[in-house]
């Protein structure tokens, strides 16, 4: 019978992985963090409506900034006017105390005259806010 011999060398066949697992949960950590600091200094924006004035083309932008504040708080709101050429004319931004709930197109009223729009903010808990955009 022939003597077992043992192998002296160390395997590093089962290392890779082992040695991988670490720099990878390290990562991950990181991207964590990395993702929750730009969730919390960089709004998410969403559109929520556009009106365009056929007769000049310009548009009225409603955005909804973030999400509202919990719980049954107030949603931050951004109103963009464009010209035809898509360059903001002017910005207002503001917020609805809207019982919580995530701006809609139920929220704005738009009409259009010769030297400006008015835009109308309504919501469930305050009054209506009124802002007149000129084309300038």
């Amino acid at each position: 019978m022939r003597g077992y011999r043992k192998n002296k060398m160390k395997s590093t066949r089962g290392c890779l992985p082992r040695c991988l697992i670490h720099p990878c949960i390290i990562l991950a950590i990181i991207g964590i963090i990395f993702t929750g600091y730009v969730y919390l200094t960089e709004p998410f924006v969403e559109d929520v409506a556009q009106y365009v004035n056929p007769a000049n083309n310009y548009r009225i932008l409603f955005q909804t900034v973030g999400s509202p504040d919990w719980p049954f708080g107030e949603v931050d709101v951004r109103i963009k006017l464009l010209n035809d050429k898509n360059k903001t004319i002017e910005l207002i931004n503001t917020s609805l105390q809207n019982d919580g709930k995530t701006a809609q197109e139920e929220n704005i009223s738009i009409k259009w005259f010769e030297q400006y729009v008015e835009v109308i903010l309504l919501s469930d808990e305050q009054e209506d806010d009124i802002y007149h955009l000129y084309y300038h």
